[in-house]
């Protein structure tokens, strides 16, 4: 938690620094809330217990979405996209330079 604390202040000095205020929208517009994770390499870097507290989290914080950006697959093991038919919210996938979309969901 101090790592994110030092980054906010460090980011609104910053700011201040360039003359630019941290309120970027009026107070009655609702924040876009989302989370972006990647790197899966088929669970391997991120399990998937992980993700699946992640997704429950995401949705009880209010997020609108989750994005996972690339490097979902490495190789032709465990499936990280299956986590979408049971996702409480809409999933966007990259893909990264470790996909092997044209292995994904045959039997090649």
């Amino acid at each position: 938690m101090a790592t994110r604390g030092l980054m906010a202040v460090t980011l609104t000095a910053v700011l201040a620094l360039l003359g630019l205020s941290t309120k970027v929208a009026p107070e009655k517009v609702q924040p876009l809330r989302f989370v972006l994770q990647g790197d899966l390499h088929n669970f391997r870097r991120v399990p998937e217990s992980y993700l699946r507290r992640m997704l429950k989290d995401a949705k009880d914080i209010g997020c609108a979405f989750v994005a996972f950006l690339g490097d979902i697959f490495n190789g032709t093991k465990e499936n990280p996209m299956r986590l979408s038919k049971e996702s409480p919210l809409p999933l966007l996938w990259q893909k990264g330079d470790h996909e092997f979309f044209r292995r994904v969901g045959t039997n090649e």
